[in-house]
């Protein structure tokens, strides 16, 4: 009887069959040589065929044997038959020296692909590099993989490995070269695949940039693992994952903008890891989970998404975390989502975010955001002058209900925190380290924040600190050399008329404040005081009067010191205003006690100009109201 539609074969009784050949052809007979690596037919019309038997084909092992772009036992028959064979597979290599891609210098074959491989539909399929090194019995490229899957000559829009089905295992190959993705993983039922050992976007060394369009790109499946990969060199992204089904992908142990040795600049030319998706993982807190994202052409990280967690990465930074290797945008951008996580307070969860050339981490139009935990601009040790060149973190458009703390150190940046915009409200900061930047420990700008007033500290005494702040506000207390919060000392509540006593020993020397009120916008810091300056508190003799004083030094640049009376406890307001009366800050406002009190007025946000400065007090007992203006000069 002849068989049309090819031949099939199968090596389990007949319960399965898989194709091997002959399609469209009419058969009448057919045989297999002894060693069952040859088919031979007698078709009708077309004389005897000859067709080879993939080695390994139904034992689950399929075994590439040289580096030719097709024909028998190469990485293209070995995909085709894969797909073919029902269960899972291994694709191994055992490719002698003798073979002509075998390239002496760097101790790796070289299968050079001439246009696409097989879309990967096997599920279960594992691609292992790492079996090359068990055939020659030693290890050729000590600097990375043996074998190279190149793409050089395989045309525009060429992916490497396009997966399309679940728990294949991709490990230990150089991939590069390639007009599209180096690995591309597409659909909801493909799920669960592994990449590992792999370098993508360099040569075999790991040195120098052979790149691919894109490194990895994930869309719409679930639950896959990215781990131990050098990710650099690719011309665009190193990793993107995009798709509302992309969840739970975890992107653990790699080096992704650096080379082999995580010390110099391989960027990808745009983002390193760019995330368009829910619940995924970038890094975690052991330390072989850790990924080094430096050198990348944008932000090392970019997250449009909800509920990612950003833990235990070094952004900006070599492999040590105490070097820069600068992303060219934003360490870690986060634009448009919920919930979002970086860093945390178990051990290993931090991650250094430091040298970038904008901002340590930027944050827009997204609620929710946790920050904690986190050494931005600086080393762990929180010693190191590592600025970020913009901003240590950015809350932007309608960044509101973020919470930055504990545990930050934000340190050597331009500005360590601003909070820009009215529509960026309810962003607490809490019980981290500020200090060291070049402005302000934190700036709320533009209704950033409600612009809610800082507190006034009036006095420290015997380790009492007295001021006054928002009735019913959180108060932090801090220590620094200058005018941010190094030390975090600890809180107290404003009562109900504005005034707080917090006691404890400040380290000093200056002690600053902050105050966050119950829908948990939290202000710039105090003005400074000095720990150990009496004079600077409030005069030992109670005044007679009322009075202002003129401003010392007059004209300023930008710093000037402002010292009024009051003979009783009073009320106090204390307002800048430019020429045309408009108020441009609040210096305070609250209850004070009786005595000479002197504070620092900062005009470096202003231009030069004519000033006016206008204190209002009414005693406490509401019998008197004394009002007093006088001009102030800046010149820059």
């Amino acid at each position: 009887a002849s068989i049309t539609g090819g031949a099939y074969l199968s090596l389990d009784s007949g319960h399965s069959f898989f194709e091997i050949g002959l399609a469209g052809l009419s058969v009448s007979s057919i045989a297999l040589n002894a060693s069952n690596t040859q088919i031979y037919a007698v078709a009708y019309n077309s004389g005897i065929w000859k067709g080879h038997i993939p080695a390994g084909l139904g034992s689950g092992i399929l075994t590439v044997t040289n580096t030719n772009d097709s024909g028998a036992n190469t990485l293209r028959e070995a995909i085709t038959s894969a797909n073919r064979n029902p269960g899972p597979d291994s694709i191994r290599f055992a490719i002698p020296k003798s073979d002509p891609g075998f390239e002496p210098a760097t101790g790796a074959w070289r299968i050079r692909v001439l246009n696409a491989l097989p879309d990967i539909t096997d599920a279960g399929l594992t691609i292992d590099g790492s079996s090359q090194n068990e055939f020659t019995g030693e290890d050729s490229n000590p600097a990375g993989p043996e074998i190279i899957i190149d793409g050089s000559a395989a045309g525009d829009f060429t992916i490497a490995f396009n997966i399309l089905t679940s728990d294949v295992e991709i490990k230990q190959l150089c991939i590069n070269g390639f007009g599209d993705c180096g690995i591309s993983m597409f659909g909801e039922n493909t799920r669960g695949n592994t990449v590992t050992g792999c370098y993508i976007g360099t040569d075999a060394a790991g040195k120098t940039a052979k790149p691919n369009d894109r490194g990895i790109f994930i869309q719409e499946t679930a639950a896959n693992t990215i781990s131990g990969n050098l990710i650099s060199g690719n011309d665009k992204f190193g990793i993107y994952i995009m798709g509302a089904a992309s969840q739970n992908n975890v992107i653990s142990g790699n080096l992704i903008g650096t080379d082999i040795t995580g010390n110099n600049d391989l960027g990808n030319g745009w983002t390193g890891i760019s995330i368009n998706s829910d619940k995924n993982t970038i890094g975690g807190s052991s330390e072989n989970k850790h990924n080094i994202i430096s050198g990348n052409g944008q932000d090392g990280i970019s997250i449009r998404g909800n509920m990612n967690v950003i833990q235990g990465n070094l952004v900006g930074t070599d492999v040590t975390g105490s070097s820069i290797v600068a992303n060219d945008k934003n360490g870690i951008m986060v634009w448009a989502g919920q919930e979002n996580i970086i860093g945390g307070q178990e051990p290993g969860e931090s991650n250094i975010i430091a040298g970038n050339h904008k901002s340590g981490i930027l944050v827009g139009d997204a609620s929710e955001t946790k920050i904690i935990g986190n050494a931005i601009g600086t080393d762990s040790s929180g010693t190191q002058n590592m600025g970020n060149d913009g901003l240590g973190i950015g809350l932007f458009y309608g960044a509101s209900n973020g919470i930055i703390g504990p545990g930050n150190i934000v340190a050597f940046n331009t500005i360590g925190i601003q909070v820009y915009g009215d529509s960026s409200i309810q962003n607490t900061i809490t019980q981290n380290s500020i200090t060291a930047n070049d402005g302000y420990g934190i700036a709320n700008e533009s209704g950033g924040n409600a612009n809610l007033a800082p507190p006034v500290i009036f006095e420290i005494k015997n380790g009492t600190v007295t001021g006054a702040a928002p009735p019913g506000s959180v108060v932090e207390i801090f220590s620094d050399d200058d005018d941010e919060g190094k030390i975090y000392e600890g809180m107290t509540t404003a009562d109900a008329g504005g005034n707080f006593e917090w006691n404890g020993a400040p380290a000093g020397p200056f002690v600053t404040a902050t105050a966050t009120d119950s829908a948990g916008n939290t202000s710039q810091f105090s003005q400074p005081k000095n720990v150990t300056s009496v004079a600077e508190t409030a005069e030992l003799i109670i005044p007679m009067e009322f009075s202002l004083s003129q401003n010392y030094p007059n004209p300023f640049n930008p710093v000037t010191k402002i010292q009024f009376a009051l003979p009783l406890r009073s009320k106090v307001t204390l307002k800048v205003y430019n020429f045309l009366g408009e108020a441009l800050s609040t210096l305070i406002d609250g209850n004070m006690p009786a005595g000479t009190h002197t504070l620092l007025f900062d005009g470096e946000q202003l231009s030069s100009g004519i000033y006016f400065y206008r204190l209002q007090a009414t005693d406490a007992r509401n019998a008197r109201t004394f009002t007093q203006t006088l001009k102030l000069t800046l010149l820059k």
